[in-house]
């Protein structure tokens, strides 16, 4: 195997903004205001319970609600409802460049990948009868049985019963492409046009009434849904959204704790801090074996699943446990003695500086140095971002170790010097491995500034650093807002005013990480605590906004015109242009997509190995 050359400097020389991590606010934050108003021309709500008993606990976060911006289902999200519908076939993510956080492409790079997507997925449901409908071709006298069919495929796609116009429009256009070829093609067209849909694509919430602020048990079903499994509702969660129950705090509490025990469920749980840590992406080096790669990333997986199912799902020791599986060619890799089974607990080796998802081989061979490891853990896990690294190469100085050739490049650089005293010494903690996670034998002496308490506090070690981190008022209110993104499914701005002053105006972001961060800390830390209280809370029932209306009726035939025709009924409905600009986006992606068919283009072709461009069409994205 061959080794590589220890990390470069991160020298980021020149002025910089860093924000530091919430300061505390009581634990009920204020009362949620009721402004706001609907869009649209067309009074047309979509079905769902009002006046329904909220039962709340009255130990979760209340208050104003941060504003949840029209957005589209993450890669994760959509594969994942494929897979809980269809037979197994291609997938999105084998289709697509590996998205970066909280992007969302809604270019026609992504129309083409989904519409492949969804047509061999379409065309694998040959094998199962019962999912084409069982009607006659005959004189039309088979309705009732067309509609049924169609009400149940789009319960499942829409994540909400078809309202009667689109219920209505659907079985127009099944009929005329029936008549054209047979039930079993006017089936698999209409299912495509359901997957290219923006009701499938995008995250479409749009309330019970206009003088509320409540979510339809539909619409709630399916937040909780994709924040404890990344997928749309399972026939559980569907049942107990048509009757109601889901509403009902013993209810969410019981299907977040049943979604978390399903393989998509352990999935996502794993997949939301990966995101987190910035290592959602499988490792890919062209000097490391890919074998070994691979076992990094298990490594990293076990280290995930044994905190949140055997650990109480504690920050504490996701950042600091040594309970990790690392196979026996890994082992050899890092250094440590080879074990006789197949793979060994990093456990089970004391002493070993490994500790924690700091000390796994997909973090240290993606970030490789100590100023790069410093930055992303400033960034990451205390939500402290830095600017850019400024243009320009600057060369690492003279020394025998990565701490000695740094210290003699900034040396000085007064310019340099102030960004590098709050990233470098958490990197030093970590010189213990090189770039591809191998013991170095270096010093790992380093030290971790709090910006809330200005308080510096030596490190020794990755055991130390996962330790200050979880325990210190910024990583316990970085958690909390990362968790409060997962539910909201938006990235949240940094702001001032709650992280450095902790006193004056704040906002119901800040307010609710805030809340959250205190529950956090009374529960130890607990991760699985936090999420609860999330899901018992009105962040899972109501929206910031009253309920908006949409005209909803198309009898468009061709999947892609039906798809752009009801994306443009969306126009003048969501009220901020960031939100308009995802309306905009995803009908003009449509109509490329569409012209390229026309004109023989790659077409749905594209979905077997199409790129992505990988660009932002939300409110939120980086």
């Amino acid at each position: 195997m061959r080794r590589g050359t220890v990390g470069g400097s991160w020298l980021a020389c020149g002025l910089f903004a860093l924000f530091a991590a919430c300061g505390t606010t009581s634990l009920k934050p204020p009362p949620p205001s009721s402004g706001g108003t609907s869009g649209g021309s067309t009074p047309l709500p979509f079905g769902g319970q009002t006046n329904v008993n909220i039962d709340l606990g009255v130990d979760t976060c209340a208050g104003s609600l941060p504003p949840t911006p029209l957005t589209r289902w993450s890669i994760p999200d959509l594969d994942n409802t494929l897979d809980l519908f269809f037979p197994p076939g291609p997938r999105l993510v084998d289709s697509l460049s590996p998205e970066v956080d909280y992007q969302r492409d809604v270019s026609a790079s992504f129309v083409r990948a989904l519409y492949g997507v969804a047509s061999a997925r379409v065309e694998a449901l040959s094998a199962r009868p019962d999912s084409l409908p069982a009607c006659p071709d005959d004189d039309g006298s088979d309705a009732e049985c067309v509609q049924t069919w169609l009400s149940a495929w789009g319960l499942e796609l829409y994540r909400r019963p078809l309202s009667s116009e689109q219920l209505a429009a659907y079985s127009v256009a099944f009929e005329s492409k029936r008549a054209q070829s047979s039930a079993t093609e006017a089936a698999k067209n209409t299912i495509v046009s359901m997957l290219l849909s923006p009701y499938f694509v995008l995250r479409i919430e749009l309330g019970t009434s206009a003088d509320s602020a409540l979510l339809t048990a539909y619409e709630v079903a399916a937040r909780l849904s994709h924040f404890a499994a990344l997928s749309s509702p399972d026939a559980e969660l569907s049942a107990l959204a048509a009757s109601g129950e889901i509403l009902m705090r013993p209810q969410l509490l019981a299907q977040l704790h049943r979604l978390w025990q399903l393989p998509a469920g352990r999935a996502a749980r794993r997949l939301q801090i990966l995101q987190w840590l910035g290592l959602s992406t499988p490792l890919r080096r062209d000097d490391l074996d890919a074998e070994l790669s691979a076992d990094m990333d298990a490594q990293l997986a076990s280290l995930i699943d044994d905190v949140l199912e055997n650990q109480d799902a504690s920050l504490t020791k996701l950042l600091t446990s040594r309970r990790q599986l690392v196979s026996n060619a890994l082992a050899e890799h890092y250094g440590l003695p080879v074990p006789a089974e197949e793979s060994v607990d990093l456990a089970d080796l004391s002493p070993t500086p490994y500790a924690g998802a700091l000390s796994t081989g997909p973090f240290l061979s993606r970030y490789r140095g100590p100023s790069e490891r410093g930055l992303r853990i400033r960034e990451a896990l205390l939500c402290q971002p830095l600017s850019p690294h400024p243009p320009g190469d600057y060369p690492l100085g003279a020394g025998a170790t990565p701490r000695e050739r740094i210290t003699a490049a900034v040396a000085g650089k007064t310019g340099c010097a102030p960004c590098h005293q709050l990233v470098d010494p958490l990197g030093f903690a970590l010189e213990a491995f090189d770039d591809q996670g191998s013991l170095t034998g270096f010093d790992t002496t380093g030290a971790f500034q709090s910006l809330v308490t200005s308080a510096t506090t030596p490190l020794s070690g990755p055991l130390d650093l996962g330790t200050q981190i979880a325990q210190s008022q910024e990583g316990l209110s970085c958690a909390a807002r990362r968790y409060l993104e997962y539910a909201l499914d938006t990235s949240l701005p940094v702001t001032t005013e709650a992280r450095i002053a902790l006193s004056g105006p704040s906002n119901p972001a800040d307010d609710w990480t805030n809340c959250l961060s205190l529950v956090l800390n009374t529960n130890k830390g607990s991760l699985a605590a936090m999420s609860e209280s999330i899901v018992s809370s009105v962040l899972m029932l109501t929206r910031a906004d009253p309920a908006r209306y949409v005209v909803a009726f198309d009898t468009s035939v061709d999947p892609l015109e039906h798809a752009y025709q009801e994306t443009l009924q969306f126009r003048q409905v969501f009220p901020t242009s960031a939100e308009e600009l995802v309306i905009s986006a995803y009908a003009e992606a449509l109509r490329q997509a569409s012209q390229g068919l026309e004109a023989g283009g790659d077409g749905g072709a594209a979905g077997a190995g199409g790129a992505s461009t990988g660009t932002a069409g939300h409110a939120g994205a980086p």
